[in-house]
């Protein structure tokens, strides 16, 4: 694009000004709507380090891979490269045997020794700092796994719930007092628990200057618990940012644990909205009403993470059969362009195939092409430059049968998202009195410097001519689109 290096300028001017301007930890935990995150498994991103290869095994999808803090540090350009101002990663507490994900913590307060020690994880993240971009931990703190420590001794018998499996997950007590997946209960209700798990958490703020954690199975732990926990970690860095886990298309059922004081929510509804949409041709009119029903229950709602897929899903492109190009394209036109924090599964630039849950975390393709790699970044440039795609007001414009519009505006800019989720290609788009500002033009933002697509399924555009606050256009079926309006052609 034309403003790359202007921005890339911009970009290296502002990260030094804010070191030398460092003042107070942690200065790096400021989120905000502006924010990205890509969203990697250690394990399976690079093996920086083959010393600590122990029990690895590529063949075996539930096995550790190599991935490594080192190798991390090494590919982080890459994740600066394509603008991202945040890397969410696994958990990096210590785990029994095959817990590559991070789930089935074996000791908290140590590192995972397939990732390294706490000084490559410290080098890690001082190194992204310098890059610009904020570190998430991922954390489970609803469950063990079986080989923990305090599992099974006498001394800690009243820390974990007595073994009783979820059978009804309509039943909140059962969802907060039995078993998720085999895995020990911890019991949020003993205060010697609720302090441990404060206190720990608050460890690795301080051991290793992360700026955010992600939050696992919120719901399935008390939301008097997250209320204290938040407090407790707010307390002493205010700018942390909590963002949990709660797997439900119910936005109601979300927006309680804002008002506990976690920040954000992985957005479930918005996930579920648009894979009925771009997956299952659902109509374009239930997506709106999705869209609005959610935003009535978010407190804050430019703090909840927006994603397409990630290691608890099908990849995208696998839960995709026809038009797979363009329903990809469109998807992560609608990821950069919604309200909240864009959050991205790592390969998917390429993008990668996973049509299960470990075949979905399988290691990162670095010998393919990253076919949508330019895409993520022009749209991550296009947010960094103009504030109103990341925290301007949210318009619903069009919600036909199968064609769903909407605009990104502030006193400065207007910008349309326009996903063609049908056979028609020619149609007009009425602009609403308060966005018309004798706008004349509209232009693709997904086309480089020459007007070439940015990515597979892409479509070329020309240059829009608005009459009378109308445009008329064409656009081919199930693709997408991000328009620019102007006063002037560009």
């Amino acid at each position: 694009m034309t403003f790359s290096v202007s921005w890339n300028m911009a970009r290296k001017a502002l990260l030094l000004l804010l070191i030398l301007s460092a003042s107070v930890f942690n200065l790096w935990g400021q989120f905000g709507p502006e924010d990205s995150v890509y969203f990697l498994f250690t394990d399976r991103f690079y093996d920086g380090d083959e010393s600590n290869n122990y029990t690895v095994n590529i063949r075996n999808l539930k096995g550790y891979h190599g991935g490594d803090f080192a190798g991390l540090t090494e590919k982080l350009p890459y994740i600066a490269g394509m603008g991202f101002s945040a890397i969410w990663i696994s958990s990096v507490v210590d785990n029994q045997a095959g817990g590559y994900h991070g789930y089935w913590a074996q000791d908290y307060y140590r590192v995972e020794e397939h990732f390294g020690d706490m000084e490559s994880l410290k080098t890690m993240v001082d190194r992204a700092h310098e890059l610009g971009i904020k570190v998430i931990l991922d954390l489970a703190i609803n469950h063990t796994g079986i080989q923990h420590d305090f599992f099974g001794d006498p001394a800690y018998q009243d820390w974990f719930h007595p073994r009783q499996d979820i059978d009804d997950y309509s039943d909140q007590y059962q969802v907060e007092n039995h078993w998720l997946q085999n895995l020990p209960d911890l019991n949020h209700e003993n205060p010697e628990v609720r302090q441990y798990l404060i206190d720990m958490s608050i460890w690795w703020i301080e051991q290793t200057g992360i700026d955010g954690y992600r939050l696992d199975a919120l719901r399935h732990v008390p939301a008097d618990f997250w209320r204290e926990y938040s407090a407790a970690v707010k307390e002493q860095f205010p700018d942390f940012y909590l963002i949990g886990e709660v797997f439900d298309g119910n936005p109601a059922n979300l927006g309680k644990y804002q008002n506990a004081g976690i920040d954000g929510l992985l957005d479930f509804p918005a996930y579920f909205a648009i894979q009925d949409m771009v997956r299952n041709g659902e109509p374009a009119t239930r997506f709106a009403q999705s869209v609005i029903n959610s935003k009535r229950n978010y407190p804050h709602e430019e703090l909840m993470g927006t994603f397409i897929d990630n290691h608890d899903v099908r990849r995208f492109v696998n839960q995709v059969y026809r038009n797979r190009e363009e329903k990809l394209a469109q998807s992560l036109m609608f990821l950069f362009s919604y309200t909240g924090i864009p959050i991205m599964y790592y390969g998917t630039e390429i993008p990668m195939d996973g049509g299960s849950e470990h075949s979905g975390r399988s290691l990162m393709a670095w010998d393919e092409p990253a076919l949508y790699k330019d895409l993520v970044t022009s749209l991550n440039e296009l947010r960094s430059l103009h504030p109103a795609l990341s925290s301007g007001e949210f318009t619903i414009v069009d919600r036909s049968m199968s064609r769903f519009v909407y605009a990104r505006h502030d006193a400065d800019d207007v910008f349309l998202t326009i996903l063609n989720n049908g056979d028609e290609e020619r149609f007009s788009i009425e602009l609403p009195d308060e966005l018309r500002r004798d706008f004349r033009w509209a232009r693709s933002m997904v086309l480089d410097s020459a007007g070439e697509p940015l990515a597979p399924g892409v479509p070329e555009l020309e240059s829009i001519r608005i009459r009378r606050g109308r445009l008329r256009m064409e656009l081919p079926a199930y693709t997408g689109v991000v328009l620019k309006l102007s006063r002037e052609r560009e």
